[in-house]
Order: structure tokens, then C-alpha cells, then sequence
């Protein structure tokens, strides 16, 4: 696995923290700092060999419009289309993981991680943000939101893509943190713990599409 790729986008990451500006101070220095660790992701993924696999393809698009979002949500008025920009992401991320059977190979573990999966994204929206969601578009979008993203979740576990899934799941993580510091009550830190966790599951994420190089150096070997 080729992680050479990946020194600009650690770097990037490094810088964000460095020169941390608070999210209350959105501004173009702001916007630059925070898109720039997903933009070096993308690319890392495009310097893969040509011609990239599916799965990189995909995974690619998702980075480029996770960049989109990250951008939209420097400024508070951008927060509805940070979610639309998300959730084109992940019907990419969706996309990504193979799977020849809809319940994988093992149906009753996809099932149950299934169940386990949407059960708890029902209840942080029904117990956490739902009462504090005023705006008629974001009470339909925040949900539909919350199941999109756990698909991306739940899909993964079916493909035994596990971090692919680990990854997802910490994606799950900072969104829910975001959601609870917006419509239920404040985070302490929030900041930090949305961005450390998003990035790392970014990082995760990029970290499957270029292990997908290992397996396309084994079929040319082969």
C-alpha cells in the first residue's frame, strides 16, 4: 500500500490544527484550512496507477463533494447545503463497497448489525434533534440524512469492509455530534471533536481505495 500519497493530505491536517480558527470566525483562511485536508485526500486517491478502480472512482467523488460540503458549512447559512453535499458523498462512499449478495455472506451478522445500526440512528433523531428541529426542511432532511449516512454504514458491514465500516462509523460519529451540538444543546470542545473524528474517518476512508492498489498490482501479477 502505497501511503506516500497520503504525506500532503497529513500535512494538510497538521496545518488545519496549527492555525485552528474557531468555527464562530468563518472566513476564507477558514474555508481554505478546512477543505484542504479532503482536497489532498481526493487527490491522493487520483495519484493512484491509472486506469482507478471502481472503488476508487467512486471514493474519489465522494472526497470531491465532502470538499464541496466541508466548504458549506464554514458559514452558518450553508448548513442545508453542507447536508445535500454530504449526502451526494455518500451515495459514492455507498457506491464503493462491493457486494455480490444484498445480505452479504453472512446474512444474519448483516442483519443484525442492521438492526443495531438504524435502531440507534432513530433514536439520537428521536430523542436528541428532532425537538430542536424547527425549520420545516431540515425536519424532513436531517432524518432522511441520518439513514443515508447509516446505509453508507451498514453497507460496508455487509461487504466485511471493515474499514471501510470503521470509517463510516466515526463519519456517523462526528455528524451526530453536530447534530446534537446544533438541535439539542451545546458541545464542549465541539469543534475539536467534530473535526478530529471527521478527518479521521476521511483518512480511513482514503485509506481503502488505496489498498485497492494492492489488489490491482496482484491481478497484473497475476
Amino acid at each position: 500500500m502505497d501511503l506516500k500519497t497520503l504525506a500532503p493530505c497529513l500535512l494538510s491536517f497538521a496545518l488545519y490544527w496549527i492555525f485552528f480558527i474557531p468555527a464562530d470566525q468563518p472566513s476564507v483562511s477558514a474555508l481554505i484550512l478546512k477543505c484542504l485536508p479532503t482536497i489532498n485526500l481526493a487527490v491522493a486517491v487520483d495519484l493512484q496507477s491509472k486506469p482507478l478502480s471502481h472503488r476508487q472512482n467512486m471514493i474519489w467523488w465522494g472526497l470531491a463533494f465532502s470538499a464541496i460540503g466541508d466548504a458549506a458549512l464554514v458559514w452558518p447559512w450553508g448548513f442545508l447545503g453542507g447536508i445535500v453535499n454530504f449526502a451526494i458523498a455518500h451515495y459514492f462512499y455507498i457506491r464503493s463497497v462491493p457486494t455480490v449478495h444484498f445480505l452479504g455472506k453472512r446474512p444474519l451478522l448483516s442483519v443484525t448489525i442492521g438492526l443495531a445500526l438504524y435502531s440507534a440512528g432513530l433514536l439520537i433523531w428521536h430523542l436528541l434533534l428532532r425537538p430542536g428541529l424547527s425549520d420545516p426542511v431540515l425536519s424532513l432532511g436531517v432524518p432522511v440524512y441520518i439513514a443515508w449516512l447509516t446505509t453508507t454504514v451498514w453497507r460496508s458491514a455487509v461487504a466485511g469492509e471493515w474499514v471501510m465500516f470503521l470509517g463510516s462509523a466515526i463519519f456517523m460519529v462526528s455528524d451526530c455530534l453536530i447534530g446534537i451540538n446544533e438541535f439539542y444543546m451545546p458541545i464542549a470542545n465541539s469543534q475539536e471533536w467534530i473535526m478530529s473524528t471527521y478527518q479521521v474517518a476521511q483518512l480511513l476512508i482514503t485509506v481503502t481505495a488505496i489498498r485497492e492498489q494492492e489488489q490491482k498490482q496482484k491481478e497484473k501479477e497475476g
